[in-house]
């Protein structure tokens, strides 16, 4: 990121950076013990694939937010499928993400191109901080398609007190 900044050439960037490192990057991502993940923009779980397997299974929690109707049904056959001991550890909240609890419209697709709109299901935007009271977040993905600013703010509390890793999407 500082060679292209600095070149301002597209050529410094890496292109052959593998999926997996998207959001857990070996230098900078590594598994440790109670580990408490938020996954904002859960889609279809693949980041919480990852992530289990980048942990072997060994973590305190999952908090998956996914606002898309279509994509949470699928979320929820998925979970019901892992074991146990690991389903009882994964909760998934059918939240969209903001600075304040509101009612929003949401472009209902099932797929990563799910987003707040003008108009399409009405969903309950919650924040981070009233949503994850007591869960104190080690590691915290958001990929909400433009959200992400809204959603920060709603996690202030969450960022101060427990200082999490970030993976943040921006574009």
């Amino acid at each position: 990121q500082l060679a292209w900044h600095t070149a301002e050439e597209y050529v410094a960037l890496r292109s052959d950076y593998p999926p997996k490192e998207t959001y857990f990057a070996p230098d900078l991502v590594r598994p440790r013990p109670h580990e408490r993940y938020v996954d904002c923009g859960v889609c279809d779980g693949r980041e919480i694939d990852l992530f289990r397997h980048l942990w072997k299974d060994d973590f305190d929690g999952v908090a998956a937010f996914e606002p898309d109707k279509k994509s949470a049904a699928f979320l929820n056959e998925k979970f019901a499928a892992f074991p146990a001991s690991v389903r009882d550890k994964v909760t998934l909240y059918p939240n969209a993400l903001s600075d304040k609890r509101e009612v929003v419209y949401f472009s209902t697709t099932g797929s990563a191109a799910s987003a707040i709109s003008d108009e399409g299901d009405e969903v309950q935007a919650v924040t981070l901080d009233e949503t994850l009271a007591g869960f104190h977040p080690t590691l915290i993905k958001m990929d909400i398609e433009g959200a992400e600013p809204f959603a920060l703010r709603g996690a202030a509390c969450i960022l101060r007190e427990d200082a999490p890793l970030l993976a943040i999407c921006l574009y």
